[in-house]
């Protein structure tokens, strides 16, 4: 029994072996066809994306998401808070990417913008800035501005070309480009809600007379809601050494 279990064993791991094998082959011929359709000079091995997100201007943040040979690595995801006073998408973009290319070591081959040709010449310009020549640039958006998969025409802009070009809906690049691009919109969105709720918070608990920043901070770590806070019981809020007996009633009462 034990000889049929090894033996079991060594035959998934065979074709599990394969299967990778054969994924990998796969993403390669996407990567080099992308190489080939978008003109590009490096072999796309290492790709990040950038997206920003915000709400009339508040809570700007942004995210970027890295794919090694066509597959996501989600322990390289980074998220950036926006700090520029400056209104729109292009001060966005300018700001977190000079912050992320003024830091890093390993230059990826391929930099990926949700965007037009705006964001394409402003990435163009903080890689100058920063003496990089040896990174390619994109940028993508759809004629919607919908982030739908497939099916829909996709406008990609690339260096030296006035206009956008168009690969068929269909086409595997297209479904890895979406792919890309959506995961890193959808990092942005979800930064975004974190962030505002986040704020949303902290906002009704300073309007409590007496409840400081520091108090909000100390409350928001131990009831992490307000919905939560409001719940409390007195012995719990006694707890925290922090509040005085004043402090307590008017969080009782909310």
């Amino acid at each position: 029994k034990k000889k049929e279990l090894i033996k079991l064993s060594f035959e998934n791991a065979k074709s599990l072996s394969m299967q990778q094998k054969d994924q990998k082959s796969l993403n390669e011929k996407k990567l080099l066809q992308l190489q080939e359709s978008l003109k590009l000079t490096n072999f796309p091995h290492h790709i990040i994306c950038f997206d920003t997100s915000n709400i009339s201007e508040t809570s700007k943040v942004a995210a970027m998401v890295t794919f090694i040979d066509g597959e996501k690595e989600k322990s390289k995801l980074k998220l950036f808070k926006i700090r520029t006073s400056k209104k729109g998408d292009i001060a966005a973009f300018e700001e977190i990417l000079y912050r992320h290319f003024s830091k890093i070591k390993i230059l990826p081959d391929l930099l990926v913008l949700d965007g037009g040709k705006a964001h394409l010449n402003i990435a163009i310009k903080v890689l100058d800035k920063l003496n990089i020549a040896n990174v390619d640039v994109i940028s993508i958006s759809k004629e919607s501005a919908k982030h739908t998969k497939a099916l829909t025409k996709e406008k990609i802009f690339i260096p030296h070309l006035k206009e956008p070009i168009f690969i068929n809906p269909t086409s595997p690049l297209l479904f890895l480009l979406q792919k890309i691009r959506d995961e890193a919109h959808r990092a942005a969105i979800g930064f975004h809600k974190k962030v505002r709720a986040k704020k949303t918070i902290t906002t009704k608990l300073v309007k409590i007379p007496g409840i400081g920043n520091k108090k909000t901070l100390m409350l928001l770590k131990t009831f992490k809601s307000v919905a939560n806070l409001k719940k409390a019981k007195r012995k719990e809020l006694e707890k925290l050494k922090i509040l005085n007996s004043k402090d307590i009633e008017k969080i009782l009462n909310l």
